[in-house]
């Protein structure tokens, strides 16, 4: 039996980067190092505060480490709000716990302590119609290249929609099976990113990985995911190529979302 998912949707507005910072405010940082396993690493804390009219439900960091001469050396993503995990409402406040840091490895020894910038690279906000909806220009430039890049501003828009909606049924078929195909201990941050072809009827070919986590168990859930997730999609006027970037953040905590 096929099971149909019929979405009634609709939405307004298109949230880009220049008014992220209107959304929240990060403040109370804090640097330390920490020893794990006889190794000290870099880690950090810091509460956010959502100072905007609208729920987050996803919320991405990038922090950028800077040398001496203020020039950026290494940068590092973190995923403080996650579809699966709490949202933040407006004028609600993310705090971590006394002993709740995010690791960074890998920072250079060049890096001054004291010269870093941390932005906002991705938000998901629920908007104040039906429809949840954020990916940023510069995420799907970067993921698709200049197929992106050289769509029309109508085009965008359209492709941003069918991406968010075809990314967000993926998800509820990623929860599940990595409920059931990914141990519990195991603690690692992996991403993998694959693409394949959509077509009009509705067939999905050409699968494959751009990139590996080096963790079988982890592609290869990503991939059962895909072949159960592709029937549900939008099927489109003409044959597309989808692409997505799966994050396993296994390590602080277990969250596994996709952008």
């Amino acid at each position: 039996m096929r099971y149909i998912l019929v979405l009634f949707i609709c939405f307004n507005t298109f949230l880009f980067a220049n008014i992220l910072d209107e959304k929240v405010k990060i403040y109370d940082i804090e640097f330390k190092k920490i020893k794990e396993k006889n190794i000290f690493y870099d880690a950090f804390k810091f509460k956010l505060k959502n100072i905007s009219k609208d729920t987050i439900l996803k919320l991405e960091l990038t922090i950028y480490f800077k040398d001496k001469n203020g020039i950026n050396i290494f940068e590092d993503s973190i995923f403080p709000i996650t579809e699966q995990s709490h949202h933040l409402k407006p004028n609600y406040i993310f705090e971590m716990q006394e002993n709740e840091y995010f690791l960074i490895k890998g920072i250079p020894s060049e890096w001054d302590r004291k010269n870093y910038e941390i932005k906002i690279t991705d938000i998901l906000i629920k908007n104040n119609i039906n429809f949840n909806i954020y990916t940023t220009n510069n995420y799907l430039e970067k993921l698709y290249g200049g197929y992106y890049k050289n769509l029309s501003p109508k085009e965008k828009k359209s492709f941003i929609y069918n991406y968010e909606l075809m990314r967000r049924i993926t998800q509820q078929v990623l929860t599940r099976v990595a409920r059931v195909n990914i141990p519990r201990d195991l603690r690692v941050s992996r991403t993998n990113v694959i693409e394949f072809k959509l077509h009009p009827n509705g067939d999905m070919t050409d699968f494959r990985f751009l990139k590996k986590s080096g963790y079988y168990v982890l592609d290869d859930t990503t991939k059962e995911t895909i072949e159960y997730a592709y029937s549900l999609y939008p099927r489109p006027v003409k044959t597309v190529l989808v692409k997505f970037n799966i994050f396993f953040d296994l390590e602080n905590s277990y969250n596994i979302f996709i952008k």
